[in-house]
């Protein structure tokens, strides 16, 4: 998601376009091998996070796809119940232990609902 972001601010960043001789031209009319873009096409929206998707990916391998732990990581089932939101957003940002630290991978929005996904999911 945040490269598509990226990229799209680098697009609309460059005022110029490319001509037929590959030179780039910053003139106000665009050269005539521009087509004009196709207003029927939908746009394509950023895809929705997938907070179980993020945790079949990233955290079964230590906690088990049910979330029982293995030697790796512990049990959910038990540890998410006991901790309060905040301390789960915090275990998931700090990475207490071996756990890796997820503060570079996810945003503030992506951590509050992959914890309202791992409440649903084990208390």
């Amino acid at each position: 998601m945040r490269l598509i972001l990226f990229l799209t601010a680098l697009s609309l960043g460059c005022n110029g376009t490319y001509g037929d001789s590959g030179e780039l031209s910053t003139d106000d009319e665009p050269s005539e091998s521009v087509e004009p873009a196709d207003t029927d096409d939908p746009v394509e929206e950023d895809p929705a996070f997938d907070a179980e998707g993020f945790f079949q990916a990233s955290c079964t391998g230590c906690h088990g796809a049910d979330g029982t732990g293995t030697d790796s990581g512990p049990d959910l089932t038990g540890r998410v119940p006991s901790l309060s939101d905040d301390e789960v957003s915090d275990a998931i940002l700090n990475g207490p232990g071996g756990m890796p630290s997820f503060s570079d991978t996810l945003d503030d929005t992506e951590v509050t609902e992959l914890v309202d996904w791992l409440r649903a999911e084990f208390g």
